[in-house]
């Protein structure tokens, strides 16, 4: 199950990670309260983004779109099938997925996410 209350959202007209303290869902549009301001974004200006709820090597929390090292390959984040994985190819490549568990990302170490470093999983 996703716990909402771990989730960042990228914004993608302002090209960076928004700090969210709460959400509002409406048609097409999110509502975002960022210190005490209300900020309105469409749906298809920004991408929110769960915690996988477990944390790579070093002790940081992995997200859907997180860059990971695992076992000298570089994986992207995706949830596909109701769970986490790591894939080899950006978006659904199921034929090279691993589960994401607990032991995995023990293993794993973030080293960037998809909208920050793409450069990274060319």
């Amino acid at each position: 199950m996703l716990d909402i209350t771990k989730t960042r959202c990228w914004s993608k007209v302002d090209k960076q990670y928004i700090p969210i303290s709460s959400i509002d869902f409406s048609p097409q549009k999110v509502d975002f309260i960022i210190n005490k301001e209300s900020i309105w974004r469409t749906s298809d200006e920004v991408l929110l983004e769960f915690s996988t709820g477990v944390e790579d090597c070093n002790g940081k929390e992995i997200y859907k779109g997180d860059i990971i090292r695992y076992r000298d390959k570089i994986y992207y984040v995706v949830f596909i099938d109701c769970e986490f994985r790591l894939t080899t190819g950006k978006g659904y490549d199921t034929n090279n997925a691993v589960s994401l568990n607990e032991d995995v990302a023990y293993e794993s170490k973030i080293i960037g996410n998809i909208n920050e470093n793409p450069e990274i999983f060319r």
